[in-house]
């Protein structure tokens, strides 16, 4: 009975993996917040030559008041005028500022916008200009990329995007069901090699949080490489182990 119990655990500890590992991609080892450049605000006011160069690409002639925007909207004006001219982040001399807005693969949302506002549309040249008022001040808000350069950047994570969730957890799955079946291991056994495997799927399902409290997700995915490397390494000497002696005693 111990036996079969063992077997069984290791069996949907295996298929769990595998399911966190291909069919749960997206979740594993996922960041909790969209590419930010997918959402730039540019707010260039009336006197920038940003102003004059894309003023003509506004939908409307006449500025909208400032506090007809939607409450989500106005934040998202004012913390591109103080972040972008606070933090001396700008493009073409203009405040810049990019938000986080979290993914549908987090439960929570930290330190970040559950999404952008509706009142604005993003890389749509004809329709991402917006002029509006602010007391006696006139801006051009633009939340498509007006700058010169509009490539966008490689980024090291986006190599891991499904590559990752199948390495370091489809394979540990297809060996866990191998030595499950081959050793038939004892009640010790099952519990080390339970926790090893319980503490890759934790690593992979918590990472969006893990980088929400600060952590780098490149290092995240690294130890994840590397504890799959290492579970490997550990089944296969569990395996040569019990080649010398009874499965209960491996």
């Amino acid at each position: 009975m111990t036996v079969r119990w063992s077997i069984l655990t290791l069996l949907l500890l295996g298929i769990s993996l595998a399911f966190v590992g291909v069919g749960l991609s997206d979740s594993a080892y996922a960041s909790p917040y969209e590419d930010p450049s997918e959402y730039p605000h540019y707010i260039a006011p009336e006197s920038t030559a940003t102003f004059e160069t894309h003023v003509d690409d506004a939908n409307r002639d006449e500025p909208i008041p400032v506090d007809e925007f939607s409450p989500l909207a106005q934040e998202f004006i004012e913390r591109t005028l103080e972040e972008g001219t606070n933090s001396g982040a700008t493009q073409g001399e203009v405040p810049y500022w990019e938000p986080n807005v979290c993914t549908d693969v987090v439960i929570y949302c930290a330190d970040g916008y559950e999404a952008p506002p509706s009142s604005f549309e993003y890389h749509d040249a004809e329709n991402g200009a917006v002029l509006f008022e602010d007391g006696d001040e006139v801006f051009l808000l633009l939340t498509y990329d007006a700058s010169q350069d509009s490539g966008t950047p490689w980024h090291f994570d986006d190599w891991f995007e499904g590559v990752v969730p199948a390495l370091t957890l489809f394979l540990p799955a297809l060996g866990l069901g191998a030595f499950a079946v081959k050793t038939q291991p004892s009640t010790r056994t099952t519990v080390r090699v339970s926790g090893f495997g319980i503490a890759l799927l934790l690593l992979a399902l918590g990472t969006p949080y893990f980088v929400m409290a600060g952590v780098s997700r490149t290092v995240l995915v690294f130890v994840g490489i590397l504890g799959s490397a290492v579970f490997l390494a550990f089944l296969g000497q569990l395996v040569r182990r019990s080649a010398g002696s009874s499965p209960t005693s491996a």
